[in-house]
């Protein structure tokens, strides 16, 4: 998995597997901008429908119905 992207570089974008298929955790996704459609954003799935993300002291938390407490992600190959 690539840490990041950055400016200069290509991508393929597929803008057919999520008319099939949910997002999921991880899942690098493109939208636009809404005040500026010209603008695109990329960026990495960190929360699901229906979980609460919480960010402590540096470290992501994910909330949901199996973890209510919170369960840490490993969040460190997303870090340079």
């Amino acid at each position: 998995m690539d840490l990041t992207f950055t400016s200069e570089e290509y991508l393929i974008v597929d803008e057919l597997t999520y008319h099939f298929e949910e997002p999921k955790r991880e899942d690098v996704i493109i939208l636009c901008y809404p005040r500026d459609p010209k603008t695109f954003f990329i960026k990495r799935i960190i929360g699901l429908p229906g979980e609460s993300v919480r960010i402590t002291g540096g470290k992501i938390f994910i909330i949901n119905t199996q973890n209510p407490d919170g369960i840490q992600i490993d969040d460190s190959h997303y870090r340079r």
